[in-house]
């Protein structure tokens, strides 16, 4: 018996898309706050790092619902929507963890724990760019970024160079 995806889920799946980008600006605005406010000069922006990384999780948790709605209605390579679709529950994940982790330092001010929580936020964001990265290639290609990179640059990166286009000059 084949299993059909109601129109309902299909539709809020639609959505994700546009919610994806609030977490990830969240996310990394929290993260370099919570950098920044380690030194004397921007001490004053500690107090926002919390509710910011609460407004980042929650979005995160949402966009990633969104996601796995959105991934029922198939087009997509299964390998690449795998790794795009857990890299975006992991870094969801990490940034639940990563809130808890701040709610404890802020009442303990244990420093193993701050270690861990600032280190947890570190791994978040690295997770939260690949399921980015993956992101783009679903909708974009695998090569969206590389495609007009200079050959100095393609180089650098152990990539062939593009072929040189002949410019056309009309006169």
């Amino acid at each position: 018996m084949e299993q059909t995806t109601s129109d309902l889920v299909l539709f809020f799946g639609r959505f994700h898309p546009i919610m994806l980008h609030l977490p990830i600006g969240f996310l990394l605005i929290a993260f370099v706050m919570e950098i920044m406010s380690r030194y004397k000069k921007f001490e004053a922006y500690k107090p926002a790092v919390g509710f910011i990384l609460f407004l980042g999780a929650a979005s995160a948790v949402v966009a990633a619902g969104l996601g796995l709605m959105l991934a029922e209605g198939g087009g997509y390579g299964e390998d690449l929507l795998s790794l795009h679709q857990w890299l975006g529950i992991g870094a969801a994940a990490a940034a639940i963890v990563s809130l808890v982790l701040h709610q404890m330092v802020q009442k303990q001010k244990n420093p193993a724990m701050d270690k861990a929580y600032v280190s947890t936020m570190s791994v978040m964001i690295v997770v939260l760019m690949a399921a980015g990265h993956y992101g783009g290639s679903l909708t974009h290609g695998s090569d969206y970024l590389t495609q007009y990179m200079p050959n100095p640059l393609r180089t650098l990166a152990g990539m062939e160079p593009r072929e040189e286009k002949e410019e056309v000059v009309i006169t």
